[in-house]
């Protein structure tokens, strides 16, 4: 037990000496995003919520982050930043879990439909860290499920790879004296400790050798030459931090409460910076991301295809992703040569997923075509009736998600007979409809119809 102790001591030492060091050498960080705070709670307005909701319908990038007690691990608060284009406002939200709503009220349906909305399949989820290990001691509170199906960004892995494809990138220029260039990155790191603090190349290495992961206080550091306390992270974070909450914990002062605020919001705005720094290097290994297939716990590393959109300040909301209908290999990293040559799709939402991975895709040839049907021929023969069924599942729903294009969710807790009823009662034209875990989704012809019955059905109508 004692070794034990002393090895706890000297870590926490080696923190504080940190937290000094850093404070010396950089500036405090300051969020290059500007931002609005808010924080959602029992207290919290069906208004606000609405707000909300509305926002996150016109986003598809959001970062996102936890804390827990320290010493209980009682999951406490999740924050999310709804990253706009760098020169917008952005929404942080801290949601704090120990003062929820009521599950039977109307601000908690708003709240599911609020989350619903921000794990759309269509969504970029942004985190440092594994999404699913943030995510999974809040699945207490039923505002969610797992697996989501966005498309993940575990930036802290990706980090690592694309700090190493940097300094690479740099070494290259260096070696072309292309001192002028604007791309180049000049990281000048101070002769201090280097226990504590590196040179860019020395971390880097011991950072691969021993296949250690970057804190993002590192990595702000390095990057951002900021400095971004993390003394807050063994905190209470249960006390209530708004003032509007009446249960909250008195005994603790509204500095103290403005410093935790802070840190909560400045891990959501320094993980944004770092990601459009990486963005906007052009190196392509900041473009991993994962997406979870919903009916698997499996994953698979996808690259975006777009590789003249990668910068957030200019084209944040048009980053294309790619949806290949027909491979689903889990685990799965796509070679970057690989990336001009995969089929670039429209990520559209859908709710039942089903996945083929024995499809095999032929890519017919003009010179080569005969042969390529005679090749086909054969693979049909061998394919077994499993995997045809399977196929054309597949296909269906790939035509079925577009009748999701224009859609209505609401919450419901009535049969599909009785929700048709419904619309006919109200006159509505739908193409499709679906109930997944209480939420109704309605699939619409137009986006004026959209318009139109978004305002004709209350969130009530199906409850």
């Amino acid at each position: 037990m004692a070794p034990k102790t002393n090895r706890n001591k000297r870590q926490r030492d080696r923190k504080a000496e940190k937290e000094r060091l850093y404070g010396e050498l950089f500036a405090p960080y300051e969020p290059s995003h500007p931002y609005s705070l808010h924080f959602v709670h029992n207290a919290t307005t069906c208004d606000e919520l609405k707000m909300f909701i509305d926002n996150a319908q016109t986003t598809t990038n959001f970062v996102f982050d936890t804390e827990s007690n320290y010493l209980t691990n009682f999951p406490s608060i999740i924050q999310v930043m709804f990253m706009k284009q760098i020169q917008e406002n952005s929404l942080v939200l801290i949601i704090e879990t120990a003062h929820l709503p009521v599950e039977s009220s109307y601000e908690f349906l708003q709240l599911k439909q609020l989350f619903y909305l921000i794990f759309r399949r269509q969504s970029h989820i942004y985190t440092w860290g594994a999404l699913i290990d943030e995510l999974t001691p809040f699945l207490q509170f039923n505002l969610f499920h797992l697996p989501v199906s966005s498309y993940i960004h575990n930036t802290q892995q990706v980090f690592k790879l694309w700090f190493n494809d940097w300094l690479a990138f740099q070494s290259t220029l260096n070696d072309n004296d292309d001192q002028d260039n604007d791309d180049t990155l000049i990281i000048n790191a101070p002769a201090f400790d280097p226990i504590i603090f590196l040179h860019p190349l020395a971390i880097n290495n011991i950072k691969r050798s021993r296949n250690e992961s970057w804190s993002i206080q590192d990595a702000t550091a390095y990057i951002l030459n900021q400095y971004l306390p993390k003394k807050c992270t063994l905190r209470q974070w249960s006390i209530g931090l708004d003032d509007r909450i009446l249960n909250r914990t008195r005994t603790y002062s509204s500095t103290y409460r403005k410093k935790m605020i802070s840190y909560a919001a400045n891990d959501c705005t320094s993980l944004a910076a770092i990601i459009t720094f990486m963005y906007q290097s052009h190196i392509p290994s900041a473009l991993q991301c994962v997406q979870y297939p919903s009916d698997i716990g499996e994953y698979s590393f996808d690259q975006e295809q777009n590789g003249s959109s990668l910068s957030f300040q200019v084209h944040l909301e048009d980053i294309t992703t790619s949806d290949d209908e027909d491979m689903d290999y889990p685990m799965a990293v796509h070679d970057i040569n690989e990336r001009h040559s995969m089929e670039i799709s429209n990520a559209e939402p859908y709710h039942q997923q089903l996945h083929d991975d024995n499809v095999l895709t032929i890519i017919n040839d003009s010179n080569l075509l005969n042969d390529n049907i005679n090749i086909k021929q054969k693979i049909r023969q061998r394919r077994t009736v499993q995997a045809q069924k399977r196929r054309n599942q597949k296909t269906s729903i790939r035509h079925r998600k577009n009748r999701y294009i224009y859609e209505i969710i609401r919450p419901v807790n009535m049969s599909i007979k009785l929700v048709k009823n419904k619309l006919k009662e109200f006159g509505i034209n739908y193409l499709n409809v679906n109930i997944v875990r209480s939420q109704l989704y309605i699939g619409l012809k137009s986006h004026q119809d959209q318009i139109e019955y978004e305002n004709l059905l209350s969130m009530n109508s199906f409850v």
